[in-house]
């Protein structure tokens, strides 16, 4: 299984990179590896140097975090950069981590220089695109009331109260912002199906960006709900006397 890495790579369209621009760029790779925390709230999340190129620049880094949570948190990561390199407005990440690969991609396209962040599955070129994507999600085009429903996961209350929500129609991933107040009800709904109601946030091409959430409910998981057969047991004479195959089809024939 590759390492819990992520890897930072610069190519300049010059002959070499400039220090300037790779200061730049280090830094604000290292303010991107810190918005991470997000993630794990739990923890204390910082980052080990694991090579730092000589024949390209490269900055290669892992988090001080348990296996299976520094894997999690890198492929969050790779997907999340992917997604608004690839215009998807549904990028689940913290909103401080997007701004910052805004940032990224900004200084990469000003000083010409190809920015390329690269994780355990994937590489991710960070261009205009990357930055585009990130400005339609932080700069919401309309809000309204409405809700939605989906399987609830990623809790964090560092600096801002947020969880993602995995939407049960379209499998995208949304991101929600909560009161104090709600807390327990988001403890209540980890890893359960959800239906969160309040102000939702719609980017300029439509696509759901985020909700601040007012209110959540549990919802029983489809595994949960009773079978037909056990419906029967509640009400034994529903089906008067006939098997339940025969009082189905009569049901259909008066329909």
């Amino acid at each position: 299984m590759p390492e819990a890495c992520l890897v930072l790579h610069l190519d300049s369209e010059e002959q070499a990179v400039r220090v300037t621009t790779l200061a730049h760029a280090f830094r604000r790779f290292v303010h991107l590896l810190n918005t991470l925390r997000d993630l794990v709230p739990q923890q204390k999340l910082d980052w080990l140097v694991k090579d730092l190129g000589k024949g390209s620049v490269h900055l290669a880094v892992s988090p001080i975090a348990e296996t299976v949570v520094g894997e999690r948190i890198c492929y969050i990561a790779e997907d999340g950069l992917a997604a608004l390199e690839n215009g998807n407005l549904n990028a689940c990440l913290p909103e401080d981590t997007i701004r910052a690969a805004k940032a990224l991609a900004e200084l990469a396209y000003k000083t010409k220089t190809r920015m390329v962040v690269s994780g355990p599955r994937r590489r991710v070129q960070l261009t205009l695109q990357t930055a585009k994507t990130a400005d339609q999600i932080l700069h919401a085009f309309w809000e309204d009331l409405g809700s939605v429903e989906g399987r609830l996961e990623m809790v964090t209350v560092h600096e801002k109260n947020q969880f993602n929500v995995y939407d049960e129609l379209t499998g995208h991933c949304i991101c929600c912002y909560f009161k104090p107040e709600l807390l327990e009800k988001v403890k209540a709904g980890l890893k359960k199906r959800v239906s969160v109601s309040g102000l939702i946030r719609y980017a300029a091409t439509g696509r759901l960006a985020q909700v601040v959430a007012e209110s959540i409910d549990v919802l029983s998981d489809d595994s949960k709900l009773p079978s037909i057969e056990e419906m029967i047991g509640v009400a034994p004479n529903i089906t008067n006397g006939l098997p339940l195959e025969d009082y189905l089809r009569r049901l259909k024939d008066e329909w």
